[in-house]
């Protein structure tokens, strides 16, 4: 671990490798290993260069540029470059989460403005899109926020149910939500009464990082799925043979010794597509044998495919599908994605090849997580490592105190020792005149030991917080790196340190995020 200290930087840093449940896939493949790299390429940013599109972009950035004029932004000079083939397209996205969602949200974004910037270096022009998943309808999951202050650490969420299998994005955020919200950001136009998930997110994204950095592509915009109405009829046509594309895929992942990120569902499928219901509800559309099962009901083959053909709007892609179609949209020579993510493009990667989709090279995204920097600076002050707080303290808070560690520690041996021979001693008097009380002498055995381990703790937990100024400086930051057992980016929302630093925080995580690589880097703001 490697903590620096400037007069306006402080970080962290230290391996991914040592970062709590880090997928294996995405670990091997940044760190070069021989068997990822059998499932996907990573980026080579030497060699990456705009080339001519496949198809015709004129009407899809039309609608990008309109799209993102609502959200308040010109992203005109971002387009056009790459409705001409003049820019290479990189691309990461996330779920519409209230309030911005996750850390790891704002992540990604510091990804792709940090590569646009590498590549900038080189001459190379980049057009950064941002994937906005409204299409999903897990709105349980993205209805909520942890939010995180220096001192405060509380969710925001509803207190009522919300539809259940919905596209979340165009679903307004409740109002208990928007109002908390509200509280702690203050009045602003992606916060207005009865303003939806995808418009808020949006709005917000543009306010926290600036006018003309990303571009933002709603998911279920029309013109978006008219220009994927030809792949998606081809990947109907042959859902069946697809499915077994991936099964055979899954079976070389686990062959290579890596887990499928995606399993079959109960219904024996792996959901690639999905209608929107005259109810807004998503439906999958599974294969049966030379027909279709939509909510349980049976439609012929032709039907469904000519009502994708000519309603390409009402259809929604699956979580394996829909890199599909952002790749055949929009080109990318880079994805940019969390471990979850490239472990997807390891599994679906064969689709592309069915389909004459050029795959994307993939790069992990830059892990960053945010701290007060006053608070970091407790690690080089106190002699400890970022990574001691992504678990229990205080066997690592004994380690500064060696002299009471080690009494405490001679004080429980001897107590050991002196209960297995008062015990053996006893057992011998007892058990010559009463053998059958020896379970019985067990069992009070086990109970006296269990109180010595329950006075062990609590020893050591004391001796542990004798420096109470070290104690509460650990556990403070602990709380925010690590909240409810977790890493804070997967966790923890980023609109808290917002509402508190505004654009330092994102300039920071721009500053410290590092695509495609096998570090973790902790960011301290002031």
């Amino acid at each position: 671990m490697m903590t620096t200290i400037e007069e306006s930087r402080v970080t962290a840093e230290f391996p991914l490798a040592d970062y709590p449940s880090i997928g294996r896939f995405a670990l091997d493949l940044v760190e070069g290993g021989k068997q990822a790299a059998r499932f996907v390429r990573r980026p080579d940013w030497t060699s990456i260069a705009p080339s001519r599109p496949s198809r015709d972009r004129e009407a899809l950035a039309a609608a990008l540029e309109s799209a993102n004029r609502e959200y308040g932004q010109d992203v005109s000079a971002l387009v056009r470059p790459w409705m001409r083939g003049e820019a290479v397209a990189i691309v990461a996205g996330q779920q519409v989460g209230v309030g911005g969602g996750p850390l790891y949200t704002l992540a990604k974004i510091a990804s792709l403005i940090a590569i646009r910037r590498r590549l900038a270096q080189r001459g190379i022009a980049a057009t950064p899109f941002f994937w906005l998943a409204t299409e999903d309808h897990d709105v349980a999951e993205v209805s909520r926020v942890l939010v995180q202050k220096d001192g405060e650490h509380r969710w925001i969420a509803p207190t009522s149910d919300q539809p259940r299998r919905c596209p979340v994005g165009p679903l307004s955020i409740p109002e208990e939500v928007r109002a908390s919200l509200a509280e702690l950001a203050g009045d602003a136009a992606w916060l207005r009464p009865g303003i939806s998930y995808g418009e808020s997110f949006a709005r917000l994204v543009v306010e926290a990082v600036g006018e003309g950095e990303i571009v933002l592509i709603d998911s279920l915009l029309p013109e978006l799925r008219r220009s994927g109405r030809d792949l998606m009829v081809s990947l109907a046509a042959v859902l069946g043979d697809v499915e077994q594309d991936l099964d055979q895929r899954s079976a070389e992942l686990r062959a290579g010794r890596f887990e499928p990120q995606v399993t079959k569902g109960r219904e024996g499928h792996y959901s690639l597509l999905y209608a929107i219901d005259d109810k807004g509800e998503r439906v999958p559309i599974l294969p049966r044998e030379e027909a279709f099962t939509l909510a349980e009901k049976r439609r012929s083959h032709d039907d469904v495919i000519e009502w994708i053909r000519s309603s390409p709007e009402r259809i929604s892609t699956g979580v394996l599908a829909r890199p599909l179609l952002q790749d055949w949209a929009l080109e990318p020579s880079v994805f940019v994605g969390g471990p979850a993510e490239v472990a997807y493009y390891a599994q679906l990667l064969p689709l592309h090849s069915r389909f004459r989709v050029a795959p994307p090279s993939v790069a992990l995204r830059g892990h960053v997580l945010v701290a007060p920097a006053k608070r970091l600076r407790a690690l080089d002050r106190h002699g400890l490592d970022v990574t001691a707080l992504f678990g229990p303290l205080e066997q690592r808070m004994l380690e500064f105190e060696p002299e009471a560690s080690a009494g405490l520690e001679e004080i429980m041996e001897n107590a050991e020792r002196s209960l297995e021979g008062a015990s053996s001693a006893i057992a011998d008097l007892a058990l010559q005149g009463d053998p059958g009380l020896e379970r019985a002498m067990r069992r009070s055995r086990r109970k006296i030991a269990y109180h010595l381990g329950v006075m062990r703790g609590r020893g050591e937990r004391a001796v542990a917080r004798r420096d109470a100024e070290r104690w509460a400086a650990v556990t403070r930051l602990q709380q925010i790196l690590y909240p409810e057992n977790r890493p804070q980016d997967r966790v923890a929302g980023w609109i808290g340190w917002w509402s508190c630093w505004g654009t330092r925080l994102v300039s920071r995580m721009i500053e410290e995020a590092e695509p495609d690589s096998p570090i973790v880097r902790v960011a301290g703001v002031s």
